[in-house]
């Protein structure tokens, strides 16, 4: 018996069937079947295309009229029909060409061909049960849906069958014939086309998602910048200001940039900004924006830089021309021209600004008052170091010489006292009027006024020069509350202060001026050359640094302070003449008396304006 056996011809329906009697399954690729007529001419051939496998058991029709292929139908999609004459005759061949089994058609039933009327119209094969298909469109970079996504599906090396576009949420949804294989093309104007191929199964809906890799172009501008003031100016404080032209501030305020970029075109998940300051070549990145603007709705960024905080070297140069041309310069700025730098990116696709932005410039200004302050404070850093050398030179010599230790007392005193003139110098720059919450309340140290201890007296001094600062910003915080009562008592509170100051500052240059007088007279036991050969044996170890260390701290000098004293001391570019005892003590005590008077000039010309203007 046949393998594949023609098992019926239909003359009715029009088919002829196959089974199969193996037990496999059979591929029937390349088969073919023959129409043959009575008189052995052959008519018809039907040749199987593609694989076909022919389940054990399993039976197929091979329809002569039109319809859609599944595993127990096949059609010829022909408009005329085959197997309706007497005596033709079916011959099934396999891919080699071998004959595998024959079956003729007998004589048609009564009222059929020959027997006079035509066979009733067979009923067509019912059409194969539709699936539906559904699933999202998504963005491959940001996961996010993709509206209005076209996809088309087609037959594979058929016709179109189905199209539809996805909703606001990526969603799609439509029909396919099941059992067949598709090939599915997905395009939007901004992403690559996404072929892919789908096989379908009879009966079972399916779900399917497609992802798209984004192709467009991208484009970012600057709408606008800010610049916030985040440190105390004179005029500035906290407040925020466009970035049109140029701003002026103040040298101690810090500044923090905010831009607002437009995505003008296309889309990011990643935006980097870069501040470049034109003059210096200083970069600052900003923190980049890595959220997923895909939307119309969502295409502005406010990007913030951390604060800018300017370099004093300028400043303090600016200082030291001031003091060494002896002149009064009324201003000393510095502008500094700001450029944008915008890269942005999303997936494989890329933009950067070229060239920079323009935002602007900031001119950065130390007015006449702050540059004094800033003059001294470069001198008495100046000073302070010379006089802990001196200080740990007296300190030494009072070891062998007990006479000299209350001038190397005073020495150490003077050297502590620079420090806190140095910062005071710097803070009197750095200290414009401030709003105090406590505005209410007067300032009353606890005042002696009575003490003849240095270094009690310099820490005095120290508390009266806060408390001056306090008072007067508590004046200011009551003027601007228009509070003109309790502004006129911090008045005459700040003005006690200053007196208890001039007091207090006067007995300490005595003491300085007390010291340089009996240095005076043993000046020939602390010349140059004296000073040079206590130099070398500190370098040469003869005299211990340790015992130097100790010398400095029994003149009360701190630990930090006196370190750093024997580093001066051993500084090669620091002359044996620079550190002679009595010209250095005596430049301290000019620029002490100096100092003192500019601060309380400063001071009564402030408050006397508090005085004068009344609200």
């Amino acid at each position: 018996m046949a393998v594949v056996k023609i098992s019926e011809i239909n003359l009715l329906k029009d088919y002829v069937a196959l089974r199969n009697n193996n037990s496999v399954k059979i591929n029937l690729r390349g088969w073919k079947i023959i129409d043959t007529t009575p008189t052995n001419q052959k008519r018809h051939e039907y040749i199987f295309p593609k694989d076909f496998f022919l389940q054990p058991d399993a039976s197929v029709k091979i329809w002569s009229d039109v319809g859609n292929n599944d595993a127990s139908n096949v059609y010829q999609n022909r408009r005329a029909k085959i197997w309706n004459n007497p005596g033709d005759t079916a011959t099934l061949y396999d891919l080699n060409g071998n004959k595998i089994d024959e079956l003729t058609v007998g004589n048609p039933p009564k009222g059929g061909r020959g027997g006079g009327a035509k066979p009733p119209v067979p009923p067509k094969p019912p059409t194969p049960a539709k699936i539906t298909i559904s699933g999202f469109v998504n963005d491959v970079v940001c996961k996010q849906p993709i509206q209005n996504a076209k996809l088309v599906f087609q037959v594979l090396k058929g016709q179109k069958e189905a199209e539809t576009n996805t909703a606001k949420n990526g969603y799609y949804e439509t029909e396919l014939t099941g059992g067949r294989d598709y090939t599915v093309t997905i395009s939007e104007k901004n992403y690559d086309d996404l072929p892919d191929t789908i096989n379908t199964k009879v009966g079972k809906d399916m779900t399917k998602n497609f992802k798209l890799e984004p192709n467009l172009e991208i484009e970012l501008d600057v709408d606008s910048a800010e610049v916030k003031f985040t440190k105390k100016d004179d005029n500035k404080i906290n407040a925020t200001q466009e970035l049109k032209g140029k701003i002026v501030v103040d040298f101690n305020t810090n500044y923090t940039f905010s831009v607002k970029v437009l995505i003008k075109k296309g889309m990011t998940n990643n935006i980097q900004a870069t501040i470049l300051e034109k003059e210096t070549s200083t970069n600052r990145n900003a923190v980049p924006d890595n959220v997923c603007r895909i939307n119309k709705e969502d295409k502005t960024v406010i990007i913030t830089f951390n604060p800018i905080k300017q370099k004093w070297d300028w400043v303090v140069l600016g200082a030291f021309w001031y003091v060494n041309n002896k002149e009064t310069k009324k201003l000393l700025e510095k502008t500094y021209n700001y450029l944008l730098n915008l890269q942005g990116n999303y997936g494989n696709n890329k933009f950067n600004l070229n060239p920079p932005f323009e935002l602007g410039k900031i001119v950065v200004r130390v007015n006449g008052e702050k540059l004094k302050y800033l003059a001294q404070y470069t001198l008495f850093l100046t000073e302070m170091y010379k006089a802990m050398t001196v200080a740990a030179v007296l300190g030494v010599a009072a070891a062998f010489q007990p006479w000299l230790a209350p001038v190397a007392i005073a020495a150490g005193a003077a050297a502590t006292f620079l420090g806190m003139q140095k910062d005071s110098a710097l803070a009197s720059a750095k200290d414009p009027p401030q709003f105090d919450k406590n505005y209410k309340k007067l300032v009353k140290p606890k005042i002696n006024l009575k003490i003849k201890n240095i270094k009690q007296t310099i820490k005095q001094l120290k508390l009266l020069r806060e408390s001056i600062i306090v008072s007067r910003d508590r004046a200011y915080s009551a003027y601007i509350k228009q509070n003109n009562e309790l502004a006129n008592q911090h008045v005459k509170n700040t003005e006690k202060l200053l007196h208890a100051h001039g007091v207090t500052s006067k007995f300490i240059l005595r003491q300085l001026k007390k010291s340089v007088k009996t240095l005076k007279k043993y000046k020939t036991h602390f010349n140059t050359a004296a000073i040079s050969q206590f130099r070398k044996s500190v370098r040469s170890k003869v005299l211990p640094r340790m015992f130097v260390l100790n010398s400095l701290q029994r003149a009360r000098i701190p630990e930090k302070d006196a370190r750093m004293a024997i580093r001066v001391m051993m500084h090669k570019k620091i002359s044996d003449s620079a550190l002679t005892l009595v010209p250095v003590l005596g430049k301290v005590t000019g620029r002490v008396d100096k100092f003192n008077k500019l601060f309380v000039q400063n001071m009564r010309k402030e408050i006397k304006w508090y005085k004068t203007h009344k609200i």
